[in-house]
């Protein structure tokens, strides 16, 4: 009977453990929602080219944090960047020049060999050598005024992430082309009304953000989901394309520049944008791409 007891008790303290540890956990929503119009044109001599383009992207996700605050912003790739590059200067420093290096090693050598196969002495020496180098290491950044800092929210199950995801892609392209019978006018066009499946918003569940504490600012990383769509093109009279399940890119320039925007951002935002871009196209000559770009944001947490 006491068997039967202590093994109940012992159950329902791993049951609380675990209900303590899930309870201890802190979802954070992160909501996005992008709008990109275009236009652009090229010309080089007599081909040329122009295109329209809108598009829409909404994206939702709760990811979760431990709810243990650290000294490190996982996601400020160029602070993190920078304090490893003062590390390894102010290692380069302490170290001798690259003479006086190999100066060191050779009487390292000569005192290994001096032990004659002792491994007592040839483990002393080797413990002295660490001790007399370890100066010469690059060490980890001092992130001790960091503490409790930053909270990383991260991987989550489909039950809490609860995904969303669509999108709406339409562009347009015509103008002409060179070939070998002359100029060849056509036509390029992308539409995608595209809402992801369960499995496809599961990558939702696989971002990161980081809350900034002491700032109430964000940093996100949202990953990508793929989209489908139509992808029709017409040279002449000619179908050169007709994919009706094909791969879709939303602009990529655009969405460069609202990944920038949730570096550092606060909580919940609005920013606005247009980008000129010189053309980079087949057709060669010159022509510009200007790209209007609003997204707006929210981070929820607890």
């Amino acid at each position: 009977m006491m068997k039967r007891t202590w093994a109940l008790t012992a159950f329902l303290a791993l049951l609380l453990a675990g209900l303590t540890a899930t309870a201890a956990e802190r979802p954070g929503r992160l909501t996005i929602d992008i709008k990109i119009d275009g236009k652009g044109h090229q010309k080089n001599g007599g081909a040329y080219s122009s295109f329209t383009s809108a598009e829409q992207m909404h994206a939702a996700a709760t990811l979760l944090s431990s709810g243990v605050a650290e000294d490190t912003n996982r996601l400020d790739h160029a602070g993190n960047a920078a304090a490893m590059q003062k590390q390894g200067e102010q290692a380069k420093a302490r170290a001798p020049d690259r003479a006086g290096q190999e100066a060191y090693m050779e009487r390292a050598r000569a005192a290994m060999t001096a032990c004659s196969g002792n491994t007592a002495c040839m483990t002393q020496v080797a413990q002295k050598m660490g001790r007399e180098t370890s100066s010469w290491n690059v060490r980890p950044p001092d992130n001790s005024a960091n503490a409790g800092r930053f909270l990383t929210y991260a991987m989550s199950p489909p039950a809490v992430c609860k995904g969303e995801f669509d999108a709406k892609v339409n562009t347009e392209e015509e103008g002409k082309f060179p070939d070998v019978q002359g100029l060849v006018p056509f036509t390029s066009k992308t539409n995608a009304d595209y809402r992801a499946n369960e499995l496809e918003k599961g990558s939702l569940c696989n971002g990161t953000i980081v809350l900034d504490t002491r700032n109430d600012r964000i940093f996100a990383y949202v990953p990508m989901v793929g989209i489908k769509g139509r992808k029709l093109r017409m040279e002449g009279s000619y179908t050169a394309q007709d994919s009706k399940d094909g791969e879709v890119r939303m602009n990529q320039d655009a969405l460069a520049w609202v990944e920038k925007q949730l570096q550092n951002a606060p909580r919940s935002g609005k920013q606005r944008t247009t980008l000129k871009i010189p053309t980079n196209t087949p057709l060669g000559g010159i022509g510009e791409k200007i790209i209007n770009v609003e997204v707006s944001w929210s981070f929820e947490s607890r």
